[in-house]
């Protein structure tokens, strides 16, 4: 694990010496979560043969190799990704999670354009506006652009999404004020799904629509009973993976303190 204020060509060249490392996460050390950001130079880490997961947390480098084994963890702002330095490791199919977090001020209602170009396993987007049900304007999540999404995690004030009769995810997560959620194919959706929590003040008949069908594929569904802010109420299949507004999403990078803390056998 690497923090630092600034990553220049001899930190960066310091770190390619360390080459037996399967692990790393390389972070703005003054990083906050809608925060600014740093950027740096090209992050040539092609020659770290053992290196499986990377994660990179608040910058943005001018470009990036990565050895072929090599999964690639993004934690950044939308304003992060506009230099385009991720496109290799998406094409290459390198690209596991992407954690998006809020820009002050908030983007807009828009997905951002480079969402379906990047191909990751798994979002997590924490915003204020996700799509409009005042305009019937929803953010569609479909393939071939989501093809390889597996695990969608969304945080907004007001959500309105579309989920492809396409799409075959594994766990769908949401907390949002106003919840409007559809579905192209609700059966194929429960057939899929391993993990749901959707929280919300407010909820569209789509949210009962998803409950109905994974009950009908045997798939238990209960009412949320994790402590939340009051005004809200859900659905979810396991008490354990409800998202509580005051915690993270459970990260999925494998290069963090609490993901190495995951993989440690208790004795």
């Amino acid at each position: 694990m690497v923090e630092a204020d600034t990553y220049d060509d001899a930190a960066i060249a310091s770190v390619c010496q360390l080459r037996g490392l399967q692990t790393l996460w390389l972070a703005f050390k003054n990083y906050l979560i809608g925060g600014p950001t740093i950027t740096c130079g090209q992050l040539a880490l092609g020659s770290m043969a053992s290196l499986t997961e990377l994660s990179i947390e608040g910058i943005s480098p001018a470009a990036i190799k990565l050895p072929s084994r090599c999964k690639l963890h993004i934690l950044a702002q939308p304003k992060d990704l506009a230099r385009n330095w991720w496109a290799g490791a998406a094409q290459a199919g390198q690209l596991a999670l992407l954690d998006l977090t809020l820009e002050k001020p908030d983007p807009g209602r828009a997905m951002p354009n480079f969402l379906a170009a990047l191909g990751c396993t798994t979002l997590s987007w924490v915003t204020q506006h996700v799509g409009s049900f005042e305009d019937d304007e929803p953010c569609v999540f479909a393939a071939p652009a989501f093809a390889a999404l597996s695990a969608l995690y969304l945080d907004a004030t007001t959500l309105c999404i579309f989920i492809h009769a396409s799409m075959r995810l594994r766990a769908l997560h949401i907390v949002a004020g106003n919840l409007t959620v559809g579905f192209g194919n609700s059966e194929a959706l429960a057939t899929s799904l391993e993990d749901l929590s959707l929280v919300y003040m407010w909820g569209n008949c789509g949210v009962v629509e998803v409950a109905l069908a994974l009950q009908r594929v045997g798939k238990g569904v209960e009412k949320v009973v994790a402590p939340m802010e009051e005004g809200y109420e859900g659905i979810c299949t396991r008490q354990d993976l409800v998202y509580c507004g005051a915690d993270p999403w459970p990260c999925t990078c494998g290069a963090c303190l609490g993901c190495l803390g995951k993989k440690q056998v208790t004795p």
